[in-house]
């Protein structure tokens, strides 16, 4: 929901439209407000971006969350577009994994660490990748 001061602003520019364009048709004016408007409407994918900006900058600046990330151990993750990361086969690892992770509530780091190890190994025997990897890479290292 709007706040007062986002009120003020958009009648303001509707004011300063209402002024600027006071010689042409109504159909005109009606048209440049509707610009305006659909500029603030919640459909409007930028909008809505910007709402969400202000909502995480709100929630990151309680200090309550500022001194939870200090605490929190750091995750270094690295993108190094190694093409084995992005093969179908990971997709679909990852996709099976996410699909079980989220109908659990995660208690804990273990609760989810033992989960996803039990979901990946699950995965890879119905893929039966462990001989595909196998047939694959072991003849090339002998």
């Amino acid at each position: 929901m709007k706040n007062n001061k986002d009120n003020e602003v958009f009648a303001e520019k509707i004011l300063k439209t209402l002024e600027k364009y006071k010689d042409n048709t109504t159909s005109t004016i009606a048209r440049i407000i509707e610009k305006h408007c659909n500029r603030e409407s919640l459909n409007n994918v930028k909008k809505r971006r910007e709402i969400r900006r202000k909502i995480t900058l709100n929630l990151l600046q309680k200090e309550d969350i500022i001194t939870k990330m200090q605490t929190e151990q750091r995750i270094c993750l690295i993108l190094d577009n190694y093409s084995v990361h992005k093969s179908a086969f990971i997709k679909k690892i990852w996709r099976q994994i996410k699909r079980k992770i989220k109908h659990y509530y995660l208690e804990s780091k273990e609760f989810l660490r033992d989960l996803t190890i039990e979901t990946y190994n699950e995965s890879i025997s119905e893929t039966k990748v462990h001989d595909k990897w196998l047939e694959t890479f072991i003849p090339k290292i002998w």
